[in-house]
C-alpha cells in the first residue's frame, strides 16, 4: 500500500507540482530559457 501511495505522490510532483514551481521560479528571474544562438546580456 505504501508502495502505491509513493507512486501517485511521484506523479503528482513530477507532473503537476514541479512544472508550477519552475513558472514561479522563472517569473522571479533565477534562471531564463534562451533560443538557440542567442544570448541575454
Amino acid at each position: 500500500m505504501s508502495f502505491l501511495i509513493a507512486a501517485v505522490a511521484t506523479f503528482i510532483g513530477m507532473f503537476v507540482i514541479a512544472p508550477i514551481f519552475f513558472f514561479i521560479v522563472r517569473r522571479f528571474g533565477l534562471y531564463a530559457v534562451v533560443e538557440e544562438r542567442t544570448c541575454i546580456v
